[in-house]
């Protein structure tokens, strides 16, 4: 019992199961074993918790969703890691959206990057830099709206020379 108090469960349970052994029922052996396990389940859930929110706070999303989902594996009815699940998961999906939207980005691709950006917007309209990015594609897109526009009248009209377009795009929400 000492073992007990001190928080030593480890070996506390290893003594109450030689002594179960030697004599089954001894005085109350069979509850404080069963208590001993249930605590040490409870200190392990919690441990794991503690550990999943770390790798939260760093980022480590599909690391997190693993360990959320062992500590719930383990505990069910933890609400706060079901909570902390969701909101892990959210956060590897617009990762995941940011990411192609930039290699749409690097690739001038606007319109998908224009895309995959408006869906980010759509769940968190304050994710990192959303709102210049979705201005920077939407001049993307209408620089490349007025290059063909004037390439057009360019084929049409051969024989007329056209300044450069100096046009400034204004940027309209198209998502």
């Amino acid at each position: 019992r000492e073992l007990f108090a001190v928080n030593q469960l480890r070996e506390a349970l290893e003594l109450f199961r030689q002594i179960n052994s030697i004599q089954n029922n001894y005085q109350d052996t069979p509850a404080l074993i069963e208590k001993i396990r249930n605590t040490i389940a409870e200190q392990e859930v919690e441990a794991l918790y503690a550990n999943s929110l770390e790798e939260l706070s760093n980022e480590q999303w599909a690391v997190a969703i693993k360990k959320l989902q062992n500590v719930l594996n383990l505990n069910p009815f933890h609400a706060s890691a079901k909570l902390k699940l969701d909101y892990a998961r959210q956060q590897q999906d617009l990762t995941n959206l940011y990411h192609a939207a930039l290699r749409h980005y690097e690739d001038a691709r606007w319109r998908e990057a224009l895309d995959d950006l408006g869906r980010i917007r759509q769940i968190d309209e304050n994710y990192r830099d959303i709102a210049e990015r979705i201005k920077d594609c939407q001049s993307k897109i209408e620089e490349q709206r007025l290059a063909a526009l004037s390439s057009k009248i360019k084929a049409t009209t051969p024989d007329i020379d056209l300044p450069a377009a100096n046009v400034k795009p204004q940027a309209n929400n198209i998502t």
